[in-house]
């Protein structure tokens, strides 16, 4: 029941941070502003986070796999937010999640990770759910499928895959719980690399800085989560998180965004929640 009530917080909260993509792409902040705020913060936040909870630092290997975590997120950060800008935003959001499938191969593959059958069939309905999802038509009908698009969205679908795997390798390497410190060493090396991107330092505007702040608190809180659900069961847990925040994310479209449910995505919903129901009982 912890284990499970834990990887329904972490979605909600990392459903949080794709609605506050959604805002940042819908209301044209500068991209660049935008994240440059929300990785400050987060690296902010982190680092008190690891002050108050006593973490010991990390040695070597943890902060030079931490630092590969930052540019990973950096890659995925940009990535998602170009992709969004350029299609349709809740495919884009599908089609991250789908980025699960990478660290769930890899564990199984490196570790021998079990799948049981109800697990089994919970992947399959989560297959289904994303694959519904991604017929969903947005309002004002979908937007056609660029090349630039493309690229971008396998970009993101890799950066974040790796992003994910390193987590795991990290979780594997140590005992100690170096959860925020880890956090906090990612999000300061993706901040560098975004004012070296930048070559030069331009403040964010105070709409961003907003944002970026909510996007923030719901990053590291909801990352900080899946940290904790990884390191007591096996990769299973990431289905049940991004599950939940494709339908967060989806609900929150129809409400604040006047985006309309089709078929395919009442359809996503259902198939999703059995997807978390036969997972947590795998």
């Amino acid at each position: 029941m912890f284990l499970l009530l834990l990887c329904l917080l972490s979605g909600l909260l990392i459903g949080v941070l794709g609605i506050t993509y959604k805002l940042a792409s819908r209301k044209k902040y500068d991209p660049d502003g935008f994240r440059s705020a929300l990785t400050w913060i987060a690296a902010a936040l982190a680092l008190v986070a690891a002050a108050v909870s006593g973490e010991p630092f990390p040695g070597g290997m943890v902060l030079f796999l931490a630092v590969l975590c930052g540019g990973c997120f950096f890659l995925a950060l940009i990535a998602v937010m170009r992709a969004m800008e350029i299609g349709a935003v809740s495919f884009t959001w599908v089609l991250i999640n789908l980025s699960i499938v990478i660290p769930i191969l890899v564990s199984a593959a490196l570790w021998s990770e079990p799948v049981g059958v109800a697990q089994g069939a919970g992947f399959a309905f989560f297959a289904l759910s994303l694959l519904l999802f991604g017929r969903d038509v947005v309002r004002g009908g979908p937007k056609r499928i660029s090349v630039e698009w493309v690229i971008a969205a396998a970009i993101m679908f890799l950066a974040n895959g790796a992003f994910l795997v390193l987590f795991k390798v990290i979780d594997r390497h140590t005992a100690a719980p170096h959860t925020f410190v880890t956090l906090c060493t990612l999000y300061c090396t993706s901040a560098v690399l975004f004012l070296l991107r930048q070559r030069k330092f331009a403040l964010p505007h105070a709409g961003e800085w907003k944002l970026g702040a909510a996007a923030a608190v719901s990053m590291v809180g909801g990352q900080a989560l899946i940290i904790r659900a990884l390191s007591i069961n096996t990769a299973s847990s990431l289905p049940i998180i991004h599950g939940v925040s494709i339908i967060v994310v989806a609900v929150a479209s129809a409400m604040m965004f006047g985006e309309r449910f089709s078929r395919y995505s009442a359809g996503g919903l259902l198939a999703g929640l059995v997807s978390i129901t036969l997972l947590t009982l795998g």
